[in-house]
């Protein structure tokens, strides 16, 4: 039997297709561009172009002309003669935008992939300070898609019981910075979520320590099952109010 794990099925249900299918225009526009790049710089950044004559060349020079301007190398000084002046008939790298036909390039892979595009380039930092934000949009959307697409088909395909669950172990994907690992052991000790030796190993990588293998709450945090079992306060009863004696009662 075979496990089918199907991705971007367009035109059939049973039949996927491939990202770098949805890439394909932009892969030949890169490659063309590296190819054009090396040629133009292997000929010492100049662009090509036509020498033009003032007047008409007769054929013996034309040809001689010809011979001297296929031998030409790059750095050499070509000498032009009769008054013939050098016109450029390609275009420079500037005037392509060669960078921003690469940088949309970049931007399209990272956009069929679902890639923060500051994994591809490190020019493109995002804003925020520190890159566990980025490594979690990279988790999330360029792999977690594909990570639970595979456990699910092994699950189906290998008929699982139903108490039985495939899950791939991601943690070491995301590894905060020292100061977001400190703050969430803090909080997860203090919670009694984790123990302090599981806090250890989640985000330090550190061995266990005598004492640290049971989770700690403070003294003052009683379960609810407890506090439900208390005797609810006792509402006091509303003073009684007396009316105060009139100035002739007073008088007499």
């Amino acid at each position: 039997e075979l496990i089918h794990d199907r991705w971007n099925c367009l035109y059939h249900p049973l039949c996927g297709i491939s990202p770098l299918t949805a890439l394909t225009g932009a892969i030949a526009q890169a490659k063309a561009i590296a190819d054009n790049s090396t040629t133009f710089f292997a000929k010492g950044a100049r662009p090509s172009g036509v020498l033009i004559a003032p007047t008409k060349l007769d054929p013996l020079s034309a040809a001689r002309l010809k011979t001297d301007a296929a031998n030409f190398k790059s750095g050499e000084i070509l000498i032009a003669e009769l008054g013939m002046k050098y016109e450029s008939v390609s275009t420079s790298a500037v005037d392509a935008a060669v960078i921003e036909q690469l940088g949309w390039t970049e931007e399209k892979v990272c956009e069929v992939l679902g890639m923060p595009i500051s994994i591809l380039n490190s020019s493109k930092q995002p804003p925020y300070a520190n890159a566990e934000a980025s490594q979690l949009q990279y988790k999330s959307q360029c792999l977690e898609p594909h990570l639970v697409s595979i456990a699910t088909c092994l699950g189906e395909g290998l008929d699982l019981p139903s108490y039985l669950t495939l899950e791939f172990d991601d943690t070491l994907l995301i590894w905060m910075d020292t100061l977001t690992r400190v703050q969430a052991a803090q909080a997860a000790t203090s919670a009694g979520v984790l123990s302090p030796n599981e806090a250890r190993s989640e985000w330090f990588g550190l061995g266990p320590v005598p004492g640290g293998e049971t989770p700690y709450r403070q003294q003052q945090d009683w379960p609810l099952s407890t506090l439900a079992k208390r005797d609810p306060p006792s509402v006091p009863a509303a003073p009684q109010v007396t009316a105060a004696p009139d100035e002739e009662e007073v008088e007499a």
